[in-house]
């Protein structure tokens, strides 16, 4: 009986794929991988391609719309129909958009149509929802309580709301195209995960520059049959690249300086790197955890909730940061253990930066005006000096240094950044005030496990939230530590003294007055 993996194999083969010395098999809780074959291949030097995908096979946006004007007129009539709209609004239809577009066609439309599609082959051996529950925007909801206190959590949600919003765009221009099967929010989410999963970004290859990479013509988002079959390690033994001159992609070996071995071993798994990714985000796009990964986590918070909405001043300051073009996000790199860093305890410059006006803002002492130039562009005038929205972060961190209250300015920020990662540490860890109403997260573990049906799953499942989890925990904590101390070497400080003295009469001075 024919498997859809030798349909899918001999469709390769006919297409003029060079995949003779490597195979697809199972692997367990993978789905599937690249091997060697039952030959060892011998290794002819870092460029002797294993295997080599035609440009014919490689899908991306400009091959999906070429497809679609020989092959598919209902997909093209869509295509088009979102591209002449999204010329006069906010949405505009995406490299992203159009592979996705694309998969839900291909599954749940030209599936139950004769003659089958060029691309049923490919598409029958994608992963199914079922196949990609450990994701968690996949997660069934017993699952999904298990990241109730986490920020994936949150990203889940905030991804989830995206993708209607595209599919609420989406689907009146599908339905005037003809297609015969509505889009559903579960076949969206399907081919958005199947996208991030196994996309590429062949583009990115020859242009590093973000700038000349956003002006680049070529396509930068390919799906790439075979490849993608690929699983991950951070130590991986091949690579894909694509040939110069555009005659596909590639897989090549990659050969240690230290390796003494001529060979691939014979029916050995091959890997390639997904990228220098951390585990929050090999867990979110892909659904695993890689053990002892050395990419630690980062945290997003959200910044204009620390602005005062009411105060005219404080949305001057956010229209002032936006047209510096600051994304308003606090982010904290992981603080490196037993190594002296400065007072921000990871947080980035540029998140400093936010929270200096947020605190200044609040201070009448800060010595700080919002003014307009000639030209009506906003500019601070920060203790005498001038500073538009060009003016370099560091001429800006001279002036706020400049300050005669600095160490009270940043105090301010300090206790601002501890409440914040209190109330993170707090939620994750389901200590104190937060997490007292919150059942803990291995009581929920246990009250999953005795289902036999999904324990699999589950177990598969809780191991990656643990590493995630205890990364985190890990990551938060010390930056709360580094910045407790901050906060008490700042507490010693003469300027802070004199501050809080000062605070302190004029609040008995107030309650006299209220007497």
């Amino acid at each position: 009986m024919t498997t859809i993996l030798d349909t899918f194999r001999s469709w390769l083969v006919e297409n003029n794929s060079t995949i003779d010395k490597l195979t697809i098999d199972s692997v367990p809780n993978a789905g599937y991988g690249l091997f060697t074959s039952t030959e060892p291949i011998l290794l002819e030097g870092p460029s002797a391609p294993l295997a080599l995908i035609p440009p014919t096979l490689l899908i991306s946006a400009p091959r999906i719309l070429q497809y679609a004007q020989d092959h598919e007129p209902q997909l093209l009539r869509c295509l088009e129909l979102l591209r002449r709209e999204g010329v006069d609004t906010t949405t505009k239809l995406t490299e992203r958009m159009t592979i996705l577009i694309f998969l839900v066609y291909e599954r749940h439309h030209r599936a139950t149509t004769d003659p089958p599609s060029f691309w049923k082959p490919y598409i029958d051996i994608l992963p199914g929802p079922t196949s990609l529950s450990t994701v968690p925007i996949l997660y069934p909801p017993k699952l999904f309580n298990l990241i109730s206190d986490t920020r994936i959590h949150d990203s889940v949600l905030a991804k989830r709301a995206k993708l209607k919003r595209e599919l609420d765009w989406i689907t009146p221009h599908a339905i005037a195209a003809g297609w015969e099967q509505e889009i559903d929010i579960d076949a969206w989410t399907w081919a958005d995960t199947v996208f991030w999963s196994r996309v590429v970004g062949v583009g990115s290859q020859f242009v590093q520059e973000e700038e000349q990479r956003q002006k680049a013509e070529q396509p930068d988002y390919y799906l790439v049959p075979f490849v993608d079959f690929a699983n991950h390690s951070p130590d991986p033994t091949i690579r894909w690249h694509l040939r110069e001159d555009g005659s596909g992609v590639e897989l090549l070996p990659v050969i240690s300086l230290t390796s003494s071995s001529p060979a691939l071993p014979a029916n050995t798994e091959l890997r390639i790197s997904y990228g220098v990714k951390p585990n929050q985000e090999l867990l979110f796009l892909h659904g695993f955890c890689v053990p002892n990964n050395p990419i630690l986590p980062t945290l997003v918070i959200p910044a204009v909730p620390f602005f005062d909405a009411a105060e005219a001043f404080d949305r001057r300051k956010i229209a002032w940061l936006r047209r510096r073009g600051s994304s308003m996000i606090l982010t904290l790199n992981p603080p490196v253990r037993d190594q002296d860093v400065d007072w921000s305890a990871g947080f980035t410059p540029e998140s400093i930066l936010i929270m200096l006006l947020v605190v200044l803002s609040q201070d009448p002492k800060g010595h700080m005006v919002l003014i307009k130039d000639d030209d009506d562009e906003p500019q601070l005038l920060l203790a005498g000096t001038t500073i538009d929205i060009d003016t370099p972060l560091p001429a800006i961190m001279d002036a706020v240094c400049g300050l005669p209250n600095y160490d009270v300015v940043r105090l301010h920020v300090v206790t601002l950044l501890l409440d914040a990662l209190q109330w993170f540490w707090m939620r994750l860890t389901g200590t104190g005030e937060e997490g007292e109403e919150n059942v803990s997260f291995e009581a929920r573990v246990a009250g999953l496990l005795g289902d036999a049906e999904e324990e699999e799953l589950v177990r598969r499942v809780v191991d990656d939230l643990r590493i995630y989890r205890q990364e985190e925990e890990e990551m938060i904590g010390e930056a709360i530590r580094r910045l407790e101390k901050t906060s008490e070497e700042l507490m010693k400080s003469e300027v802070v003294k004199a501050y809080l003295e000062a605070a302190q009469q004029e609040c008995e001075q107030s309650g006299l007055a209220l007497n």
